[in-house]
């Protein structure tokens, strides 16, 4: 009887497991958030006037970026005219949005994509910013319009 009682505790462990990271997020291989001379790139630091109102990744230029969820990408430009600078969104039936900057898309604007298919790879922004700025990728998530802290999400 205790043998079955601890096979069920173990099964119940792995499925718990299983399903807790099934609801975790992979944007990037390596998920570390960055800090520099522009503060931190933590959820909710200051901006001077304004909250940061996502995270920010460490990349190298190139590193494949990974779809956060499934749902319908968009091609999504940070700072309005400026094209050198792209991102994309994706939103899902559960009205979920992720918004990634800094990365250049390679999968056609509008298609739907899978969670964890590459559809983008890390641009370099030192150009725009300068030595100081380190490389990485600024993520967004809104959740019913509301907006979320995107690090509870990540692997």
């Amino acid at each position: 009887m205790k043998s079955k009682i601890k096979y069920i505790l173990i099964v119940a462990l792995i499925y718990w497991i299983f399903k807790r990271m099934n609801n975790k997020v992979k944007i990037l291989d390596v998920q570390k958030l960055r800090s520099d001379k522009y503060g931190h790139g933590h959820f909710g630091a200051s901006r001077g006037k304004r909250l940061h109102q996502g995270i920010d990744l460490l990349v190298s230029k190139g590193d494949p970026v990974y779809a956060p969820i499934s749902g319908i990408l968009n091609f999504s430009i940070p700072y309005g005219s400026d094209t050198r600078w792209q991102g994309f969104k994706i939103i899902n039936d559960s009205k979920e949005q992720w918004k990634v900057f800094y990365c250049s898309p390679i999968v056609k604007n509008g298609v739907y994509v899978n969670k964890g298919d590459v559809v983008a790879y890390a641009q370099s922004i030192n150009d725009k910013y300068g030595e100081g700025m380190l490389d990485h990728l600024h993520v967004e998530l809104r959740k019913n319009g509301v907006l979320m802290d995107p690090q509870k999400y990540l692997l």
